[in-house]
């Protein structure tokens, strides 16, 4: 039984997981040619081997493909691993999961592997919602497509899918939870929940677990120091409950989970990480998921969160910093009667969130919940507290603390004060611009990615470069976080012009891009109100704001009332109000563009980081 191709969804996570640099690459157990075509579109160069038991894949990949094998994964043998030994990246697919022996299979890989070789997988998740359905319904029949697929014999969840890799000589270097929407897991996640609930498991975790259908993993051979070393087996979730009551959390020891998106240290968790990052009497850990971190300090560890070492660290924490929630960045059963989470959330919110939130209508009671771990959650102005009190109900607003934003340290603080990377990035920029002015684009998340972002034609983007040409601007892209379509680079960059990319490999702080922005557009992100703290030109680009605001997530305020520029609603609206910025034109009255920051900033100066630390070190003094 072949298996069945990926869709093009999973697809894209595969080609994502592949490591930048390699020069050969061969897929194993390939069902279709589809990942082949797009890493040889994308890099010719790249050396891509196709092994495959499907005769038409076999056709279909001979025509892109440098070298293609008509093999099946059962028949795989010694030779064949010693054979392709070169490789420098193997992709699984699904066939861990299509094999008897999948422990074998890995371990042969990993003998034969070069030391800067990884594994690429995109593994089903026994734990899916939909799965345990059908178990509870005592349907558990394989299918011709789908999570059943009859070429499955073997069965993981994300807890023994980490078993496996670390018992065949593995480590996670990359994971991706792939959970695409279905309005029916509003109906049954909740169930699950209360499932957990009555077992006295964690609830969040278990409602996180059942929401992949995939995990896109890329993972690397275990040094010879790790396996020297025999790194501990990680803690399972009774283990991890147990010895989290059976310890004594410290108030000077201050756990920053990295970012469950682009598992960087960013924006206002990173500024607190600065403020003590040479701290002797704070033990920081930084806690790192698929990217490496470089920070050292005074008192530093970096672990990753996935090891037995990140979830001690995190059991003896007293203060845990994260930017979503504690169920999304520290996704492990704390206790937060013993631990102090600290949200720091990722902007001032124009759009609803958290309870007020019209999509999260159907997760009321999960919300509830998490929103009462936290112990204390940022704001910027006193309007700001009341919109978060009434986003993370049932917290009390005195837990709501007007310290200001730390990241917006970085926006208005002297060039001097930031730290090496952040100049770096900043030098870097400067180089790109070559003495051009920043016109910086940066669009919100949309729940439909790619189908609900606005399509620039052929025709509008050559009016867009004349614009900026004729005003000697570049216009820097800056997709969202959580955004995998990257639609408007697509479009935008896919000819020579005046555009760049903004992205976070290169730049990491968006406050960096600040700085140096000459104009922001922006659709409903809250970038705009953190760029009032520089007093630039904004542009608004609502072209769906009715569907938005209505239906998707809903707003806080009016637009109108906030946003301190014109509010375009179509594309001739936003090409006229760009051409009149550039121009020099003012679009927003200097006293109405004041009163409007003053709606969202209690604090105008860079003490946000030092007024919140303060506050956290009077705490924990015992």
């Amino acid at each position: 039984m072949y298996g069945q191709p990926l869709s093009d969804e999973l697809t894209a996570h595969c080609m994502e997981a592949i490591p930048a640099g390699v020069t050969s690459v061969i897929e194993v157990a390939a069902a279709s040619a589809a990942l082949a075509r797009r890493v040889k579109q994308a890099n010719p160069q790249v050396r891509y081997t196709c092994v495959t038991a499907d005769q038409a894949v076999y056709t279909e990949a001979q025509t892109v493909c440098d070298s293609v094998e008509l093999t099946d994964l059962a028949n795989l043998n010694g030779l064949f691993f010693l054979e392709h030994n070169t490789h420098q990246c193997w992709i699984l697919g699904e066939a861990l999961s299509q094999v008897a022996d999948p422990w074998a299979l890995l371990k042969n890989i990993a003998e034969h592997l070069p030391d800067n070789g990884s594994v690429v997988m995109c593994m089903p998740n026994a734990q899916h919602w939909s799965l345990q359905v059908k178990l509870a319904a005592g349907a558990f029949s394989y299918q011709d497509e789908g999570l059943l697929h009859r070429s499955r014999l073997r069965w993981f969840t994300r807890e023994t899918l980490l078993e496996l890799l670390d018992s065949t000589g593995f480590q996670l270097a990359h994971g991706h939870p792939h959970a695409p929407a279905n309005p029916l897991s509003d109906t049954f996640l909740p169930l699950i929940g209360q499932i957990a609930k009555a077992a006295g498991l964690n609830v969040d975790m278990a409602i996180a677990d059942a929401r992949p259908t995939h995990y896109i993993i890329r993972a690397a051979r275990k040094s010879a120091e790790a396996v020297a070393d025999k790194p501990r087996p990680m803690l399972t979730t009774e283990q991890f409950i147990a010895q989290d009551r059976g310890t004594a959390q410290d108030g000077k020891v201050w756990a920053f989970p990295v970012c469950a998106f682009d598992h960087l240290l960013t924006g206002n968790d990173r500024a607190v990480f600065e403020a003590v990052r040479y701290r002797a009497d704070i033990r920081k850990v930084v806690l790192t998921r698929g990217k490496a971190v470089d920070l050292p300090g005074e008192n530093v560890d970096i672990i990753a969160l996935a090891s037995r070492e990140g979830q001690e660290a995190l059991i003896a924490a007293g203060y845990i910093f994260v930017k979503h929630s504690a169920a999304v960045n520290a996704p492990y059963p704390l206790d937060a009667n013993r631990h102090r989470f600290i949200n720091l959330w990722h902007g001032i919110p124009l759009k609803r969130i958290g309870i007020t939130s019209l999509d999260n209508a159907p997760h009321r009671e999960n919300l509830l919940r998490e929103h009462a771990r936290h112990h204390a959650v940022i704001a910027s102005s006193r309007m700001d507290q009341l919109a978060m009190t009434a986003a993370f109900h049932p917290l009390p607003m005195d837990k709501i603390w007007i310290t200001g934003l730390p990241r917006n340290d970085v926006v208005v603080c002297d060039e001097q004060r930031l730290p090496e990377d952040f100049t770096e990035q900043l030098v870097r920029l400067r180089a790109e611009l070559q003495g051009r002015r920043l016109v910086m684009f940066a669009p919100t998340f949309r729940n439909g990615q790619a189908a609900a972002y606005y399509r620039f034609t052929p025709e509008q983007r050559e009016q867009l470069v004349a614009c900026l040409e004729r005003h000697n601007a570049v216009m820097g892209i800056r997709e969202h976080m959580a955004d995998r379509a990257h639609s408007y680079s697509a479009a935008l960059m896919a000819e020579e012009g005046p555009f760049t990319s903004l992205g976070r490999e290169a730049y990491a702080e968006i406050e960096v891009l600040y700085r140096e922005a000459d104009v922001l557009i922006t659709d409903y992100s809250s970038c705009f109100i953190d760029f009032m703290l520089t007093g630039r030109p904004e542009i608004c680009f609502a072209f769906d704001r009715a569907q938005y605001a209505g239906q998707e997530r809903g707003m806080f305020y009016n637009l109108e009332d906030v946003f301190p520029g014109p509010i375009c609603e179509d594309f001739p609206t936003l090409l006229a109000a760009l051409e009149s910025t550039l121009s020099g034109e003012q679009t927003e009255h200097p006293l109405v563009y004041a009163h409007k920051r003053k709606m969202f900033f209690e604090h105008l100066d860079d003490g946000n980081t030092r007024r919140l630390v303060e506050r956290l070190l009077a705490e924990a003094q015992p």
